[in-house]
């Protein structure tokens, strides 16, 4: 999947199959965890701060917004690749390509 940008947000489409087998919807929050690697993990607090975003689903398409940080950080812009992958835990995982 590939980064886009729109008024200075990035977004990217999350693989259909992976956001159904998630349980995510509309509005589901998602918190980006930094370590070695950025997992995504269901986040079940009130507000969105930095470091979180909500699922966006818009004509059958699941959609995340990536926050500035996590772009800035790993020198991702507009149209960078984005890998999505379980690893054997089942934890999420995003990768830049």
């Amino acid at each position: 999947m590939k980064i886009i940008s729109n008024n200075g947000q990035f977004k990217v489409t999350i693989p259909k199959e992976l956001a159904r087998s998630r349980l995510w919807q509309k509005s589901t929050r998602i918190r980006f965890l930094e370590g070695k690697e950025i997992m995504l993990v269901k986040w079940n607090g009130k507000r969105i701060k930095n470091g979180e975003s909500k699922v966006i689903v818009n004509n059958n398409q699941y959609k995340l917004t990536i926050p500035k940080k996590i772009i800035e950080k790993n020198n991702w812009t507009k149209g960078t690749k984005i890998k999505f992958y379980e690893d054997i835990e089942r934890k999420i995982i995003i990768r830049g390509i």
